[in-house]
């Protein structure tokens, strides 16, 4: 057979460990936490200010779908 091989792949077993980090542990109930929201900034290319903007909006999607037990229509502004 021309261009036949028999190859074996071997990996190496490897573990991977999770820490729990008492940062990630929440001390403030769930109303505190909405009212004075942690904001971390992943992308610093970007202004703080877009991260409570995006809060904000996720807030106001929740009330309005809470009230009016569902989600708005999409729509589009030329």
């Amino acid at each position: 057979m021309r261009g036949a091989a028999l190859l074996t792949c071997l990996l190496a077993p490897s573990t991977c460990v999770f820490w729990s980090f008492p940062i990630f542990q929440f001390q403030e109930t769930l109303l505190e936490q909405l009212r004075k929201p942690k904001i971390t900034i992943a992308d610093l290319s970007r202004p703080p200010e877009e991260g409570m903007l995006l809060h904000l909006v996720f807030l106001s999607l929740m009330k309005f779908q809470h009230e009016e037990r569902r989600l708005p229509e999409p729509w589009l502004v030329f």
